[in-house]
């Protein structure tokens, strides 16, 4: 049985997040031992949010209560040697959607049931979000020495990631055992003009809304005087023409 600490390495695992922020691609590396399987996953740190339940009355679909969701991650990606272990659901396992679920918790009432798919229903939610993703596609070795494996993935974080901390996790399973475990840390900063206005509005809120005030006057302004232009020099092609049509 090996229970050593596995190899495994995560690039970048610093993330700038600017103006002009796309999807980042995250590689990874990992090696383990012949014969074992893993999974890697990517988690953000759990959060708070309110969702509006939707209730059906006659054939109209309208807003109904509000549904407070704690403990859910605010991103989570998961690939595996096997995708048959990210289906797999029970107290021992830490990663997919079964673990999340258990940690997660709903305001209001429900049964078991209606808990159920409500969270089914969240899970898609994210996925449309691309905040969520489970990969179904398995993790191939690309090589391989006398003792160990060597296995490379990639992991794209969307754009509307959240500055915050990240954990990308590798665990090796031995018969749907995890027997040993490893965390890198992924971290996320926001800069530039982004980082500046979420500076204002934190700890400078009086002077953010005198800007947004300012920038939303000079916008308008700006938009009067170009559509202002547009339509004198549009007038006056209306009178030229009829000018010009008159004349013999």
């Amino acid at each position: 049985m090996w229970a050593a600490s596995p190899d495994f390495t995560v690039k970048p695992d610093f993330i700038r997040i600017g103006a002009f922020h796309e999807a980042t691609e995250v590689s990874f590396r990992a090696k383990i031992p012949h014969g074992f399987d893993l999974v890697v996953d990517v988690q953000g740190e759990a959060v708070e949010e309110e969702l509006v339940r939707k209730v059906r009355h006659w054939d109209m679909w309208m807003n109904g209560e509000d549904i407070l969701v704690k403990g859910a991650p605010c991103l989570y990606v998961a690939a595996s040697s096997d995708p048959e272990l990210l289906l797999r659901a029970g107290p021992e396992i830490t990663w997919g959607y079964g673990a999340i679920e258990r940690r997660v918790s709903f305001s209001g009432e429900m049964n078991t049931q209606q808990r159920g798919k409500f969270f089914r229903d969240f899970c898609l939610l994210k996925e449309r979000r691309h905040l969520y993703r489970i990969e179904k596609e398995a993790l191939v070795p690309i090589g391989s020495s006398r003792e160990k494996v060597l296995v490379q993935g990639f992991f794209k974080l969307p754009a509307n990631m959240v500055p915050g901390s990240y954990d990308a996790t590798l665990s090796v399973v031995e018969d749907g055992r995890v027997i040993s475990r490893k965390t890198v840390p992924i971290s996320a900063v926001m800069v530039g003009l982004p980082s500046l206005i979420a500076l204002l509005s934190k700890k400078y809120s009086l002077l953010y809304g005198c800007v947004a005030v300012c920038t939303a006057l000079l916008a308008g302004l700006f938009a009067g005087f170009i559509f202002e232009r547009l339509g004198i020099k549009k007038k006056k092609g209306r009178v030229l023409n009829g000018t010009s049509g008159s004349c013999r």
